[in-house]
This record gives structure tokens, C-alpha cells and sequence, in this order.
């Protein structure tokens, strides 16, 4: 005998069921394994509301999670579309689910409704123990935070104190070593006195010697000063006695300069004399009318007058040395 689905309407009666609805063997007997709690509590509530009444538009929806959760979920959640189907001719038998709720009214739904309205009241009675126990909490956070803020600024005073006395350490410190410091200088100091004070009275014997000695060189000094005095007055005559020699010098030198200068336009004119002696001499040579005799006295002419230039030179050079020694000696008066 073939497997026939468990009818909607009185699957609304009785509720989910524990074992799945699903079919096994080729259709001949039902599957009958376990279908999850949570599973069975979901169709109970599909059920409940299909069962106050539910439009033509909701069943569908209904009967297709309906099914997923009578199905087991190890082999027959493929006959889903099946089980909707055959579930979907059940309703189109009844009037329920044309706008009108059923009078029939499910086993479960006063256990369910039981069951809200216990789990309502603890709910309410958790909700005002979690709500006396959250007032609970803010006051004593709301006191914690109290304590936790003049803990800190009990801590932060603390800091500032602890920084201030290692600020004040460290001042002390700083000045002990300043104090060390200048302790030590002042001996220094005291060290470096008393040795210029020994300094001082030897420079003070020192002193009193020097100023001795300069009393007798300042005596010495005036006598010399006496002695320089004398000579400058003997200097001065022989001044005055070198001025004249050199005026005189100096006179002699101007005639000298004047001889010189004779002797210069003496010996230019030699010169002259000896370049018209040469160019004769020369155009002489070149004429071959002239006589040998000519030419020989000519010659020796020429020879006298070189000999004079020559003299006239050398008596120029003497002149030049004998101003220069003037010159020299009239430097040094």
C-alpha cells in the first residue's frame, strides 16, 4: 500500500511534526527519521499562523518553509516542491484561507500562547532585574569614575610634587656643586694671593734697589747732561766754522761746474773740429789727385787732434771725479 502525505488541515490540528513527512522506498512508507527541535518549533509557529488565518497570497510561502522544515534534511529536502504541491490541493478544499479564520483552533496554540505569556513575564522579570541591576551599575561606574577621576588628579598632584622635589633635588645639588666649586676657586684664589703677596714684597725690595740705583744713574744722567750741554756749545761753534767752509766749498764748486762746463764746450768743439778733420780726411782719400805727402800731414794732424781729444777727455773725466769728491765732501760737512 502506497505512502499517502499527512493532510494539511490535520497537520494544522496537531502541529509539527518530530519525523520527517517525506516518503522512502519508492513512495510506500513514510521516512520517519528525526527532524530537528528548532525544526519542529518553526512549523509549530507556521502552523499557528496558517491556522488564525493567512490570504490565498501567503500560503505558498507558507506551505514551501512548512515543508522545508517537516523534510529531514538528510535525504528528502528534494521532495519539497512534491509536499507543497499536495499541500497546495489540500487548500483548495477549504474555504479557510479565503479571507475567513478557521474554528477550528490548534492543540498547540494554547501552549503556545501559555508559553509567551510565561516567557513574557520572565522576560519582564529579567528585564526589571537586568534594569535595577543596570541603575545599579551606572551609580556605582558613575562612583568609579568619581574615584577614578581624583585618582588621577590625586595621581597627576602627586606628579607635580614628585617633579617639583626632584626639581628642588636637582637645584640642591646644582648649587652644592656650585658651592664645592667656588669653594675650591676661593682657595685657589686665597692660594693665588698669598704667592702675590710674597711676589709683591719681593718686587717692593726689588723696588726700593731699582729706585736706588736709578737716584745714582739720574746723578750720573744730570753730570752727562751737564757734559752734553758743554759739547753742544762746542758744537755749535764748529757749526758755525763747517757752514762757512762749506759756503766756500760750495762757491769753489760753482766756479768748478763753470771751468767744467768751458771745458765741455772746449772739448764739443774739438769734437766738432775732429768730425770736419774726419769727412776731409775721408773725401781726401777718395780723391786720388791728392799726394801721399798731403795725405801724411793731413794724417798727422789728424793724429794730433785725436791725441788732443783724447788729453781733453781724460782731463773732463779728471774735472768729473774731483766735482764728485767736492760733491762727496760737501755732503759729509
Amino acid at each position: 500500500m502506497p505512502y499517502t502525505l499527512i493532510n494539511l488541515l490535520d497537520l494544522i490540528e496537531i502541529g509539527g511534526q518530530s519525523t520527517c513527512v517525506g516518503s522512502k522506498s519508492g513512495g510506500k512508507e513514510r521516512c520517519g527519521n528525526h527532524n530537528l527541535v528548532t525544526d519542529v518549533e518553526k512549523a509549530d509557529l507556521i502552523l499557528l499562523m496558517m491556522g488564525s488565518g493567512a490570504s490565498r497570497k501567503l500560503v505558498r510561502m507558507f506551505l514551501r518553509n512548512l515543508a522545508v522544515f517537516s523534510l529531514c534534511k538528510k535525504n528528502h529536502q528534494g521532495q519539497i516542491e512534491g509536499v507543497v504541491k499536495k499541500w497546495t490541493e489540500h487548500t483548495a478544499s477549504t474555504s479557510m484561507f479565503e479571507g475567513t479564520k478557521s474554528t477550528k483552533i490548534p492543540r498547540i496554540w494554547y501552549q503556545t500562547v501559555e508559553n509567551l505569556k510565561a516567557e513574557l513575564e520572565q522576560a519582564q522579570s529579567l528585564y526589571s532585574s537586568a534594569k535595577t541591576e543596570a541603575q545599579r551599575l551606572k551609580v556605582s561606574l558613575e562612583d568609579a569614575r568619581l574615584h577614578g577621576q581624583k585618582a588621577q588628579e590625586l595621581a597627576q598632584t602627586t606628579q607635580i610634587e614628585v617633579q617639583r622635589l626632584l626639581a628642588e633635588n636637582r637645584s640642591l645639588k646644582t648649587s652644592l656643586t656650585q658651592i664645592s666649586q667656588e669653594r675650591r676657586v676661593s682657595n685657589l684664589a686665597s692660594s693665588k694671593l698669598e704667592t702675590q703677596v710674597e711676589t709683591l714684597l719681593q718686587a717692593k725690595v726689588e723696588l726700593s734697589e731699582s729706585n736706588m740705583l736709578l737716584r745714582t744713574e739720574c746723578t750720573a744722567a744730570e753730570e752727562q747732561t751737564q757734559t752734553i750741554r758743554l759739547q753742544f756749545a762746542t758744537m755749535e761753534d764748529v757749526n758755525s766754522k763747517l757752514r762757512e767752509d762749506l759756503e766756500k766749498t760750495q762757491q769753489a764748486n760753482l766756479d768748478l761746474d763753470n771751468t767744467v762746463s768751458d771745458l765741455k764746450s772746449g772739448v764739443q768743439g774739438w769734437k766738432n773740429k775732429s768730425i770736419d778733420l774726419e769727412w776731409q780726411v775721408a773725401s781726401l782719400e777718395k780723391r786720388l789727385e791728392v799726394s801721399t805727402v798731403s795725405k801724411d800731414s793731413l794724417r798727422g794732424k789728424l793724429t794730433d787732434l785725436r791725441a788732443k781729444f783724447d788729453a781733453s777727455k781724460a782731463t773732463e773725466k779728471k774735472l768729473t771725479e774731483t766735482n764728485a769728491t767736492l760733491n762727496l765732501r760737501t755732503r759729509e760737512l
